[in-house]
């Protein structure tokens, strides 16, 4: 005997594995089960069961669980390498680095990858993946939980697929806690090995990277949507507090409320919770007991949804 019956949809809101059962009765009162499992999967998922401790190496081919459009995307949805993950769309070879394992290979313009990271600290890293281009190279750029903090950067010719060479991204600040790192690729005429993301040296500040005044720096990009990145420098130590306003005067959050140290120093805002429009923020550096103000400057932004 046959039967039929109509598709059914049913949308899954909350990460977890469920079982789904489907029974047939037919007109004896005689029934069959059968079942399978869906797990659901959150963005943000790693990959190897926790995040990517910061300082440390991030492999490329260790991207989040999740799928087509919330871990990745890819232009096909076919794994073009070796048999590794080979149900999902990223392409992955072997590497014959002296490292071994594997790469992102195939790299096409609009793609992109995600991996879950966990940053200790407040600080300025340098991140530098490993790449391997042929002539026409390509760039591209890092998000960290959704604002770029890089910009588009060029990808040097290394002479092969197989040629790596470490793309040196300097002074990219992070905030403390668990967060996903967004690699998206432009042009893509070169391969991916992994990401290492570098804790400054220690030691003493070098003498010339002291700043020699106080300054609040444009934010970037501007106009922005959602996220955006606020930098400023201290020639001395001091009580920092960095507020964003609304266009009618009203505090609508605060980025910094700390004593700080003389250096070079790069906060992110998350707006996607705030309305279009234009926002201003404003630093004020007072001495380290607040008995006098030794700096205030305000600047302009634009978020446009």
């Amino acid at each position: 005997a046959t039967a039929q019956v109509n598709d059914t949809l049913h949308v899954f809101t909350e990460v977890g594995t469920y079982t789904v059962s489907l029974t047939v009765t037919n007109n004896l009162n005689l029934s069959a089960t059968d079942s399978i499992l869906i797990t659901v999967l959150g963005n943000g998922t790693p990959y190897l069961g926790t995040p990517f401790t910061v300082p440390g190496l991030v492999q490329a081919e260790f991207y989040d669980l999740g799928g087509e459009g919330v871990a990745y995307h890819d232009n096909d949805a076919i794994n073009w390498g070796v048999p590794f993950r080979s149900s999902e769309g990223v392409d992955i070879e072997a590497s014959n680095d002296p490292g071994g394992g594997y790469n992102i290979g195939w790299i096409e313009d609009g793609e992109w990858v995600e991996y879950t990271i966990d940053v200790p600290a407040d600080g300025m890293y340098t991140v530098v993946p490993l790449i391997a281009s042929v002539p026409g190279g390509g760039s591209l750029h890092i998000e960290f939980n959704g604002i770029d903090l890089t910009g588009n950067i060029s990808v040097p010719v290394t002479g092969g697929w197989q040629f790596w060479e470490e793309l040196v991204i300097p002074e990219v600040f992070l905030n403390a806690g668990q967060q996903i790192m967004h690699v998206g690729f432009h042009f893509g005429q070169f391969n991916l090995n992994w990401i290492d993301i570098r804790s400054p040296a220690s030691g003493i500040i070098e003498a010339q990277k002291i700043p020699t005044h106080f300054a609040l720096k444009q934010n970037y990009p501007n106009p922005f949507n959602p996220g955006t990145r606020i930098e400023f420098q201290l020639p001395q130590s001091g009580w920092v507090t960095l507020k964003v306003y609304n266009l009618i005067g009203q505090e609508v959050t605060t980025l910094v409320d700390q004593a700080l140290q003389p250096g070079n120093y790069a906060y992110a805002w998350d707006a996607a919770d705030f309305s279009s429009g234009v926002y201003y923020y404003r630093i004020t550096v007072d001495s380290d007991n607040h008995e006098y103000r030794g700096y205030v400057q305000t600047r302009k932004m634009i978020l446009l949804k």
